[in-house]
């Protein structure tokens, strides 16, 4: 920052230089500017006679407070964003690249947030062809998380368009279920073993029917054969008598 002094006012130059990748958001713009005019009100405070330099130290006061309610904004909005248990992607919609990260975003993926912003969101989300996964109970918003070991987790997906001044970004948001899915995978398997036992007992049970039958069946032949034979024994004009082994009548 070089001051450059006129009667009346402080004028400065701010030289960044940065390499050809490099781009300022907003708010880092807005940061610079301010602070830019900070420095140009302190460096006329200096200058500056004995009369005005309450008045200018309230301007720089007041500026600086803009710059550290600016910052303490910024802090607060990453203190939410950190105390949420959704991972939280800020990407550029255009480049699709991540432009921040909140904490929970990090333990998931397992890397820092310097190691994502840059990186292609699409690089860590893999998504399901309901047409194949119909069968299964997979919505249209679950997907999966890689993170940097290699391993997938199960995610609910969702993403919401925002514009920021002239800028249009993407809040991705990636919560993890892996219990969820557990105790899905544990339904499936319930029901697959409930479906096998239904099976297993309806053959027990056709398998006893089949018994049954057959039972039923030598019963009523035997039941025919009886009504021959007392049909016999009743049309004979011999004496019949049937006992029991106490010689007690019984017929």
């Amino acid at each position: 920052l070089v001051p450059l002094k006129s009667n009346k006012m402080i004028y400065a130059i701010l030289l960044m230089i940065f390499d050809s990748k490099a781009e300022l958001e907003n708010e880092s713009k807005l940061i610079l500017s301010t602070l830019n005019a900070a420095f140009t009100l302190k460096y006329f405070s200096l200058f500056s006679s004995r009369k005005n330099t309450a008045a200018n130290k309230e301007r720089t006061t007041t500026l600086l407070d803009q710059i550290e309610n600016l910052k303490q904004s910024r802090e607060d909005l990453h203190k939410i964003l950190d105390s949420l248990h959704e991972g939280i992607f800020i990407v550029d919609k255009t480049t699709k690249q991540i432009a921040d990260v909140n904490k929970t975003a990090e333990q998931l993926i397992l890397a820092d947030k310097e190691s994502l912003i840059g990186r292609n969101k699409d690089d860590f989300f893999l998504f399901f062809d309901t047409t194949i996964f119909r069968e299964e109970i997979i919505t249209s918003e679950e997907a999966l998380l890689v993170n940097a070991t290699g391993t997938t987790i199960p995610i609910i997906y969702t993403a919401t368009d925002i514009q920021l001044g002239s800028y249009d970004y993407q809040i991705v948001s990636f919560l993890d279920i892996s219990e969820r899915k557990k105790m899905e995978d544990k339904i499936q398997q319930n029901r697959f073993e409930l479906e096998f036992i239904v099976e297993d007992r309806t053959r027990e049970l056709l398998n006893s029917n089949k018994e049954l039958e057959k039972e039923i069946a030598k019963k009523e032949l035997a039941q025919k054969e009886n009504i021959k034979l007392i049909s016999a024994v009743q049309q004979t004009e011999s004496l019949i008598i049937i006992t029991d082994l106490n010689s007690r009548i019984e017929y």
